[in-house]
Order: structure tokens, then C-alpha cells, then sequence
């Protein structure tokens, strides 16, 4: 089941939702006029796996977007410290952007998400335990998730935490059963949810804990690469999962050979190795489909052979094998 982790580690570089305030100095006031006003953004890492050197970056893009339309904003550039690496997670946390260099085994964070942008602080170094950072999720409490295949570890920050600093908890080791985990998200109560992509299966860790407290696993769940989670205003579990490429969903209190609640997949979805995965507040699905240069949008409740609402796809989007996701919600007209 590492077989895609491996796949991604040399032809690439997240159910991760934030909500940036660009334009309003990151807190929520100076909002004037459009105070009113709110509007969704999707926010990509491209992991650019295909160009030489790779050149990963972050684009921008307006939900309704349809087509080969550019970014609205671009992170990208030597001075963002990503040129030559692999891209794959994304998250806010502090008023800053956070970027998971999967190749460099760093994470790298900025005070804003467009332009030729330096860091504002590297995480990398023997005691952070990074080895292959791949999914990023702002936690509760100022806190960062990282989902680490390399390491098969979850490792929490602080998300100031910049340097050769160790994280403050760790999840890792044969009791918590991860192998190649892709993706982690944290529900309301604290509860962590991780898409263990070597295992085939969803955890779930009760706050504080390091051995899973339930596992979706066997043939009836449908897994077969879990990549990405997210959770949906319902709380339940989505998944980006390949081999076949499809989009499942489970209850939040899912445990053990359950089959999704619903499964996305089929001709119609033109879903190819989906990525990426995130929900806006009415429940529309996004997903970065890594393989096929593409974003797609489902209505709510989408389920089996359906085509996406949106697809924004096409040279200028500049979308390259786009990985870690992020929807957000903010303030202003599109």
C-alpha cells in the first residue's frame, strides 16, 4: 500500500481549511465597506514535480472560477526558499502561511501568501524529527500538525516554533499503527484524524493519545491509498483516495470494515490521483487532482459517476501536480 507514497516521492511534491484575511491585517478589522461581504478562496501548493529544477509555488484562485483562468495571487520565486524541492501541504496558522518542503524535509512559513516572498521562518533540523513532512493542519491552541510518511510519525509544533526546534508531542510507533501517513485533521473536540496511506486505513487518536482509538480499515471502506482528510460542516470524514481515484466519505464516528457514506468516483469525476482535499462552509468539495494539472469542485452530497460544478484547469492557472489544499473563507467581495 506504500506504493503510492513512493509514486508521489519521486513524481512529486492537507484536508486542510484556514481562514486568511488578506487585506485586513491578518486579525479581522479594517474591513471597511465590505465588512458585509464574504467570499471562498482555494488556495493550492504546486508541487511541480515535472520541471527542472522544480519550482513548487501557491496559487490563489476564487471559488466559481471556471477554466483556464490565472491564479488571483502567486507565491512563488527563488527568495521563497521552495525552488528545487517538492510541495505537498499547506496551512495558516498565526497569521502565517505555512508550506511543507517535502523533499528538504522542512517547513517553511511566510507573513504572506503572493509574490517573490522570503520566509519568515524555516522549521528544519535534526530535533524537529522531520524527514518527509507531507500533510500540515493549524491545530487548536497555536499548534501545528505535521503528518510525516517518512518518519511515520504525527508531530505537533508550536507554530511559532522556527530552527532545529523539537516538536511538542509525537505520535509514532508500533502501537499507533501509521505507515506513510499523508494526511491529518483535527475535529472540535481535539480528536485527530490521520489518512495513514501505507495502512490503507483512517485513524483516529482521542486527545493526548498515542494509539489509535478507532480505524477505518478492510474491503467493504473502499481504501486503498488514503492521501488527504478533511472534515465536511457535518463532521464527517472525507478522504482523497487512489487506486481507484475516488472520493469517500464516512460517518465521524466510523470504525472498523464500514462502508463511506458516499464514494465519488468514475469517467465523470475526471478525478486522476486526487490530492489535495477541502470543504467551504456549505459543504462543496475541492480537490487537487495532482495528476491531472487540475482543481474540481462537487456540489454537496455529490456521490458516484458526477461530474464537478467546476474545474479549473489549463497553462494559465499554472496549476503543476498540485498537492495540499486549503479552503478559505474571506472577507470582501471576489
Amino acid at each position: 500500500m506504500y506504493a503510492f507514497a513512493e509514486r508521489r516521492r519521486w513524481s512529486s511534491a492537507c484536508g486542510l481549511i484556514f481562514a486568511l484575511l488578506m487585506g485586513c491585517g491578518g486579525g479581522g478589522g479594517g474591513m471597511g465597506s465590505n465588512s458585509a461581504a464574504m467570499h471562498i478562496h482555494f488556495m493550492v501548493v504546486n508541487s511541480d514535480a515535472g520541471a527542472a529544477p522544480n519550482r513548487p509555488s501557491v496559487g490563489t484562485f476564487d471559488e466559481g472560477d471556471q477554466g483556464d483562468m490565472a491564479p488571483e495571487l502567486l507565491l512563488s520565486g527563488a527568495a521563497t526558499g521552495l525552488d528545487g524541492g517538492q510541495s505537498l501541504g499547506v496551512a495558516f496558522a498565526n497569521s502565517t502561511l505555512f508550506v511543507a518542503d517535502t523533499a528538504a524535509a522542512s517547513i517553511t512559513a511566510y507573513s504572506t501568501a503572493s509574490g517573490n516572498m522570503a520566509p519568515r521562518a524555516r522549521l528544519a533540523g535534526l530535533h524537529t524529527g522531520l524527514m518527509r513532512p507531507t500533510g500540515l493542519f493549524a491545530g487548536s491552541g497555536g499548534r501545528l500538525l505535521v503528518a510525516d510518511q517518512a518518519a511515520n510519525a504525527i508531530f505537533i509544533f508550536n507554530a511559532n516554533a522556527s530552527g532545529d526546534a523539537a516538536p511538542i508531542s509525537t505520535i509514532a510507533g508500533p502501537a499507533s499503527t501509521l505507515n506513510a501517513p499523508s494526511g491529518v485533521v483535527e475535529d472540535g473536540s481535539g480528536n485527530l484524524f490521520v489518512a495513514n496511506t501505507g495502512g490503507a486505513d483512517v485513524l483516529m487518536f482521542a486527545p493526548g493519545a498515542a494509539t489509535p482509538s478507532a480505524m477505518i480499515a478492510g474491503p467493504a471502506t473502499g481504501l486503498t491509498s488514503p492521501f488527504a482528510i478533511a472534515l465536511d460542516p457535518m463532521n464527517h470524514l472525507v478522504v482523497t483516495n487512489d487506486r481507484p481515484d475516488s472520493i469517500l466519505t464516512f460517518a465521524a464516528n466510523a470504525d472498523g470494515d464500514v462502508a463511506p457514506l458516499s464514494t465519488i468516483s468514475g469517467p465523470n469525476t475526471m478525478l486522476n490521483q486526487p490530492s489535495g482535499i477541502g470543504l467551504d462552509m456549505n459543504g462543496k468539495i475541492v480537490v487537487a487532482n495532482f495528476a491531472a494539472n487540475s482543481l474540481l469542485v462537487f456540489a454537496p452530497g455529490s456521490n458516484g459517476n458526477q461530474s464537478p460544478q467546476e474545474v479549473i484547469q489549463g497553462g494559465a492557472t499554472l496549476l503543476s501536480n498540485p498537492a495540499g489544499l486549503v479552503v478559505q473563507t474571506v472577507p470582501g467581495p471576489p
